[in-house]
């Protein structure tokens, strides 16, 4: 990459998240997405580093790495209808 040049990433964050309570740790989906995580980690392909994405940018030189998260609801159960057409 040249100087100048930039740089975008949008990755989901693993293990899902809900910021409601309504996922629960022993719920299907909580247990199904942490077992999904440990087995990527296992064969070498962690889909879990979206959280450090910026560290590893400034790590490897880049400067200026701004980071920016998002609410993307996975459904039509958000009562927001912005929210909720995103999850549709």
């Amino acid at each position: 990459m040249t100087p100048g040049g930039w740089i975008e990433i949008a990755d989901p964050l693993n293990p899902v998240t809900c910021d409601d309570g309504t996922l629960t740790e022993d719920s299907a989906l909580a247990k199904w997405n942490r077992h999904l995580v440990d087995a990527s980690v296992k064969l070498g392909a962690p889909l879990n580093g979206a959280s450090d994405y910026k560290r590893y940018l400034e790590d490897a030189g880049f400067v200026n790495v701004v980071q920016h998260k998002y609410k993307w609801p996975t459904n039509n159960w958000p009562k927001d209808p912005k929210a909720k057409n995103i999850g549709e």
